[in-house]
């Protein structure tokens, strides 16, 4: 028989007992439920057309751009880029970005069909004296006015790219001296206004594509063609002319545009990271196409025999084109802004 005692001991162990499971319920009860774990953001794929070769340093760049899009976006969005036109040449990036069909494209700013026509005037010959002037009216003028003009038309300026200079005439049997020596010459050129002041001095501009400028100088269905240096050389045109008349026209410069759909549907936040990211991959890249252009004409030097115009041959290339620039004004408001600003 238990003792009085071991029964009060025996029930005050279950009363402590029956109290410790009543505690412990009324606690589990009033912990709060763990906070569900955040689903992650999915990832937005963008594919990217550029139209050089992939060791390009316009290619590149477009790589840097892309690297730091991912990066800062913290992988939400992730940019696919793709080289040498192998989406889209470029006689039809333009569309390709209008279209949706790609996000982003580089388009040769006399092939943006219809998009953005005064994107073109960065092929006027002789309209800037040297890089930083042209950098700065593209950079503080010309970028508003061309943008609106690519917005209007459902596509968004980025940023600009460049490959250096649009840098005379690599020839197969003529030397280019002066103005008189381009009379007759069949020469592949590119650019409205190229093409008029190319038929005021004589010539006989034709428009090209890209890819087939190689044979045609081979075969002597033209006499010689306008390009960047870096085309001179990579593209291997050097092999097939004999003569090159070094003088900068204009500064090559291709607008890198996104879809505008594509682009008013990303966040905010995401856009200004492109935009930001677009400026400094811009810098690079120009920082770069002047150095192609030395490089490459270092080079050119042991493949053509190089001419270099006087100053008072310039001088008499630049007259003839000077009034081709008004004209140009009128083909559209946005080009009359342009040319406005720059007091013609």
């Amino acid at each position: 028989m238990r003792t009085r005692r071991a029964l009060m001991l025996s029930g005050n162990v279950c009363l402590a007992l029956m109290l410790a499971v009543v505690v412990v319920a009324g606690c589990a009860k009033e912990a709060p439920a763990p906070s569900p774990t955040p689903s992650p953001q999915p990832t937005v794929v963008l594919r990217l057309n550029g139209l050089q070769a992939p060791e390009n340093h316009v290619t590149v760049n477009e790589q840097l751009f892309a690297d730091l899009v991912e990066e800062r976006t913290g992988g939400r969005v992730k940019i696919e880029t793709y080289a040498a036109g192998s989406l889209y040449a470029q006689e039809d990036a333009a569309m390709g970005v209008a279209s949706g069909a790609i996000a982003f494209s580089q388009v040769p700013p006399e092939k943006t069909a219809g998009l953005a026509p005064a994107a073109e005037f960065s092929l006027l010959p002789f309209l800037f004296k040297s890089w930083d002037e042209s950098l700065e009216f593209h950079n503080e003028v010309a970028w508003d006015i061309v943008d609106r003009q690519f917005q209007a038309n459902g596509a968004k300026l980025v940023f600009y790219e460049s490959l250096g200079s649009d840098a005379g005439f690599v020839t197969v049997d003529k030397q280019i001296k002066t103005l008189e020596d381009l009379k007759g010459l069949k020469l592949r050129i590119y650019g409205d206004v190229m093409n008029k002041w190319m038929n005021a001095a004589g010539a006989s501009p034709t428009f090209l594509a890209f890819a087939e400028v190689y044979t045609s100088l081979a075969t002597g269905a033209i006499d010689g063609a306008m390009s960047t240096y870096d085309a001179y050389y990579e593209e291997r045109w050097c092999e097939v002319t004999n003569y090159l008349v070094a003088q900068p026209f204009s500064l090559a410069v291709f607008p890198l545009i996104a879809n505008l759909d594509v682009w008013n549907d990303l966040p905010e936040d995401i856009q200004d990271i492109m935009l930001e990211a677009g400026s400094e991959a811009q810098e690079q890249m120009l920082m770069a196409a002047k150095e192609a252009d030395a490089h490459y004409l270092g080079l050119l030097e042991d493949e053509l025999e190089i001419n270099y115009l006087s100053e008072e041959e310039v001088a008499r290339w630049e007259e003839l084109a000077t009034p081709f620039y008004a004209e140009w004004g009128t083909g559209c408001p946005a080009c009359g802004e342009i040319m406005d600003a720059l007091g013609y």
